[in-house]
């Protein structure tokens, strides 16, 4: 049994910083072929008071087109009091093999930090760190010391 994340979940930053407005955005596509399913984080910037960020995921068989809505996946974070905090969409078992999330920002300004794919129950483990992955360590009951 793997009691490691960076051993069972493959982290993907799948959308860099969106700057404040009202628009339509698109993450890069998701291919789970080697994953049972997926936590998508959405880290939002500063909301303004009247700002509305809707989300959702698509899915496709196909990595470049044909994405249709998944019925039930759309969540809603409104207002200042969502401002620096994260909107979260657990996927479990999709039926087709590519996936992306569409966050729409409207009223007033919605700044996204970033999206984020956590793919997780993976076909073959360990799973290897992709380049998205800067550094890594891990630590198995390491002693006080300097770090």
């Amino acid at each position: 049994m793997i009691k490691s994340l960076k051993e069972a979940v493959e982290i993907d930053r799948i959308k860099i910083k969106v700057a404040a407005g009202q628009a339509t955005t698109t993450s890069d596509v998701v291919d789970m072929s080697a994953f049972e399913s997926v936590m998508f984080l959405i880290a939002l910037g500063t909301v303004t008071a009247t700002g509305i960020c809707t989300a959702k995921i698509q899915q496709s068989d196909a990595s470049g087109s044909g994405f249709a809505d998944l019925e039930g996946s759309s969540i809603v974070s409104t207002g200042t009091g969502s401002s620096n905090k994260i909107m979260q969409m657990e996927l479990i078992n999709p039926q087709k093999r590519y996936l992306k999330v569409v966050a729409v920002t409207s009223v007033a300004n919605v700044e996204i930090d970033s999206i984020v794919a956590h793919k997780f129950g993976a076909k073959k483990v360990p799973i290897t760190a992709n380049a998205d992955i800067d550094v890594a360590e891990q630590n198995i009951a390491p002693a006080e010391g300097t770090a």
